[in-house]
């Protein structure tokens, strides 16, 4: 799955607190960068496409915990709605000065073309505060109960 990553900032401060707490450090930070990762996939899927937006843990070692969020791969063509795709060619009048297209007049026709549609980025940079206290509500949860 290709997309947005949500990281723990400052997490080797993090794994001290955990540690010295006698906590399944691994355990825990998996737990609250997915739950970092299930509110953006939350915050993305109104304006995604349609439903295929998820997230699933991408990396998890004893010095990095990632989650992926983003279109299944089955919704590859997601990316387009996101991203945008430029136009595959250009077609110019031959024997006018314009081209009629669904009874409009266009100077120039470029098919294939796709505005971007972002619904990842919004959801990310909208939330930035509520996704820092989600991630962080796993961590305090288990070092304050």
């Amino acid at each position: 799955m290709s997309g947005i990553k949500v990281t723990i900032e400052n997490e080797a401060a993090v794994r001290r607190a955990l540690e010295q707490a006698g906590l399944d450090v691994q355990a825990v930070l998996v737990a609250a960068v997915m739950a970092g990762g299930a509110f953006v996939a939350d915050q993305a899927r109104p304006n995604a496409p349609g439903d295929g937006v998820a997230h699933e843990l991408a990396k998890s070692t004893g010095k990095t915990v990632q989650v992926a969020v983003g279109p299944l791969k089955s919704k590859w063509f997601y990316r387009f709605a996101e991203r945008g795709r430029g136009g595959g060619y250009t077609v110019r009048p031959r024997n006018a000065k314009a081209l009629r297209i669904n009874g409009r007049f266009a100077s120039v026709a470029r098919p294939g073309a796709l505005a971007a549609r972002p619904f990842l980025r919004p959801a990310v940079d909208n939330n930035v505060d509520a996704i820092r206290n989600e991630v962080g509500r796993p961590i305090k949860a288990v070092l304050n109960g």
